[in-house]
C-alpha cells in the first residue's frame, strides 16, 4: 500500500487526500512504501509494534510521528469488587456451614468453601493493563496495551525517541 509523501502514513491508492495531514494525492503522488521512506530508521519491532521516525503502528493503526507531541504510559487497575463480593459470601456460607456440619449437611459449608476460593482465584488473576496514550493536537489516543509493564516502557521510550529523531 502506498504512503503519504507528506506524513508517511500508509493511504490507499484510491484515496484523493491522506486523511492524516489532507495533502492532495494527485498533484503530488504517494510513493510506494519501499521507496517512499529511504530515510526512515527504525526504532522498535516487536511484537506487532512498529515504531520508525515517521510513524507508529499498532493493532492495524498507523500514527503519523509528526502529529504525534508527546506520549506516556498510564496504569488501568482491574475491579476487584466481584472477587471480593465472592469472597464474603464465600465466607458467610462457611459460618453458616460449620453449623450445618454438626447436622450432618455439609452442602453449605462446602459450597462457600468453592465460592471463597473461586473468587480468590479471580482476584488474583486480575492484573493491571498498562497503555500508551499518544498526544496530539487533537488529544489523547490510547494507542498500544499490555499486562507487561516493561513492554509497554520499551514502547513509550522508543515513541519518545522517535519524536526526538523525526527530524
Amino acid at each position: 500500500m502506498p504512503f503519504c509523501s507528506e506524513c508517511g502514513i500508509e493511504v490507499p491508492p484510491t484515496v484523493r487526500f491522506c486523511g492524516n495531514c489532507g495533502r492532495d494525492t494527485v498533484s503530488n503522488p504517494m510513493t510506494p512504501a519501499k521507496s517512499a521512506t529511504p530515510t526512515e530508521q527504525v526504532i522498535f519491532n516487536l511484537h506487532g509494534v512498529f515504531i520508525s521516525n515517521s510513524r507508529y503502528m499498532s493493532g492495524g493503526q498507523t500514527y503519523a510521528m509528526a502529529g504525534i507531541t508527546s506520549v506516556k504510559m498510564t496504569m488501568e487497575q482491574p475491579s476487584r469488587t466481584g472477587p471480593v463480593i465472592s469472597m464474603v459470601i464465600g465466607g458467610l456460607f462457611i459460618l453458616g456451614g460449620l453449623g450445618s456440619l454438626f447436622r450432618g449437611n455439609p452442602f453449605a459449608l462446602l459450597f462457600g468453601v468453592a465460592l471463597f476460593l473461586l473468587g480468590l482465584w479471580i482476584f488474583r488473576k486480575r492484573v493491571p493493563i498498562y497503555r500508551v496514550v499518544l498526544h496530539s493536537s487533537s488529544g489523547e489516543q490510547k494507542a498500544t496495551h499490555s499486562t507487561i509493564r516493561e513492554f509497554i516502557e520499551q514502547v513509550v521510550a522508543a515513541v519518545n525517541q522517535a519524536i526526538v529523531t523525526r527530524g
